[in-house]
């Protein structure tokens, strides 16, 4: 199996298991937006968890991450979109 699919994979089981549905709907009602999208991560924690997952990017070469980054960015969850970024600024430094 690709490497970045199991990445990709495992990134989405920690969102999962990290999603809190209560906040799904706060941020639903209080911003009156459509969150199907949304698994309901608050920002830290989305940041945190890609810090404890970059240690398996950092080693891909810049075209791996950034198809890694293309495919998180086209699964339209909002968490891996912001890890997505997140990710792509590793490369800047």
């Amino acid at each position: 199996m690709d490497p970045t699919n199991v990445i990709i994979q495992k990134l989405l089981k920690r969102f999962e298991e990290k999603a809190e549905p209560g906040y799904r709907e706060h941020v639903a009602a209080m911003f009156n937006l459509n969150v199907e999208n949304y698994l309901g991560v608050r920002v830290p924690v989305i940041r945190k968890v890609a810090n404890e997952f970059s240690v398996l990017v950092k080693p891909l070469d810049m075209d791996s991450r950034i198809g890694l980054c293309q495919q998180l960015l086209d699964a339209y969850k909002y968490e891996q979109q912001v890890t997505a970024y997140q990710w792509m600024q590793m490369g800047r430094k």
